[in-house]
């Protein structure tokens, strides 16, 4: 069975690279590493990884700043599965094994959320400067409380994550970085970021109060009318392309694009939230997105290279996502939806996806050409700019 590493931290975050069995792999920086990394703190070839018979043994190969498990220094290590590998200043995931069972992973899920049922008893109290309304919102790292700014005055929605969050300085530090990079963005499909800390054991970060629904429901509830107008679709695509636009501008990958980190107002306008997670998905963060190695992001929308696939996750990663909620808002249902994340994933890394007008016909067929494009296996065969997608979609008409 393919094992994989998972890179959570470091200049080649995002990136998944897949262990077959009986085989032997090189990792490092230099040209002839069978994975490459692009950290200059790390050696041309820094470490092996030997995977024969289920079992994955890593070994240093006397590199300069040697190799870490679990934040111990080894020469030979056994790999368990959800073990932490650090090599100069990247840090990688060991996942290996079956998926786990499905009553395992509810029970571990109905553990997360007893966690958020704790949180959501902060109703009604005082953190920081904030006096906490009702749960607008809950996820799996924390719950989203409607609250009012005493100190400014104004309404905001307050994310208060999980004390296992920041549950060491490393965490919070990286925390805070992340913070203070969000907080000068400001554009009109962003959810704006007003300021974040820790009070107590809760980490938390105050945005911008956004009067309407996620896109999430938005789908659903237009699943269920059957009222799939291509129309606002394409305004949604148009809004999140600029946010898209952006914040790659500003060298920020969104990486978890998906209906619920999208807010649609009242007022027709759609914005993007979750970027936090874009500069701060390491530690405790990542811990927040899986359970068993399996990702508890909304893996309907990744793009093949966040699925396995390897190679960089970059803004066309970002592209793709965007390409199957458009999907989603035009056919009620994104490109893949197997019974289990792990047919989901498969189906995203070896299906192409059906065309949406089979769903929809009412698409034009310019519109269908377009999410396809987006929809691509190879990150080179899709937009490969925020910016090209744009000038297609501006071009439609309305």
């Amino acid at each position: 069975m393919p094992a994989k590493l998972e890179v959570v931290a470091g200049p080649n975050e995002g990136q998944v690279f897949t262990l077959t069995e009986d085989s032997k792999v090189t990792i490092g920086r230099g040209e002839t590493a069978n994975f490459r990394l692009s950290d200059t703190t790390v050696s041309r070839t820094h470490c092996v990884i030997e995977y024969f018979g289920g079992e994955a043994v890593i070994k240093d190969c006397a590199s300069k700043t040697g190799t870490k498990v679990n934040g111990d220094p080894i020469t030979a290590h056994q790999l368990k599965s959800l073990e932490a590998i650090v090599i100069g200043s990247t840090k990688m995931r060991f996942v290996s094994g079956p998926a786990p069972a499905a009553a395992s992973l509810k029970a571990q899920l109905d553990e997360e959320a007893g966690d958020t049922d704790e949180l959501a008893k902060l109703s009604g109290t005082t953190l920081a400067h904030y006096q906490l309304g009702q749960v607008v919102g809950v996820g799996h790292s924390g719950v989203v409380f409607r609250a009012k700014d005493t100190k400014d005055d104004r309404e905001v929605a307050l994310k208060v994550y999980l004390p296992e969050f920041a549950e060491n300085d490393e965490d919070l530090q990286r925390f805070i970085r992340a913070v203070k990079t969000m907080l000068p963005m400001r554009h009109p499909n962003v959810v704006t970021l007003y300021g974040g800390g820790k009070t107590g054991p809760y980490c938390w970060m105050a945005m911008e109060y956004v009067d309407g629904e996620s896109l999430a429901k938005t789908i659903e509830r237009l699943k269920e009318s059957g009222n799939l107008d291509w129309r606002p679709a394409l305004g949604v695509g148009l809004d999140i392309g600029r946010g898209l636009f952006y914040i790659h501008s500003e060298k920020i990958i969104h990486r978890n694009l998906t209906p619920g980190n999208i807010l649609h107002s009242r007022l027709g306008t759609a914005k993007m939230g979750s970027l936090i997670l874009a500069k701060a998905l390491s530690g405790a963060l990542a811990k927040n997105v899986t359970v068993g190695g399996e990702l508890l992001a909304d893996i309907h929308y990744i793009a093949p290279e966040q699925a396995g696939a390897g190679g960089p996750v970059d803004g066309r990663a970002d592209i793709y996502s965007l390409g199957s909620v458009f999907y989603a808002l035009l056919t009620g249902k994104p490109p893949f939806q197997g019974s289990t994340q792990l047919q989901t994933a498969t189906w995203i890394l070896q299906r192409d996806p059906p065309p949406p007008r089979l769903a929809n016909p009412s698409i034009p067929k310019p519109l269908e050409k377009i999410v396809l494009k987006m929809l691509a296996k190879k990150p080179e065969d899709r937009y490969q700019t925020a910016g090209d997608l744009l000038a297609e979609l501006e071009e439609l008409p309305k």
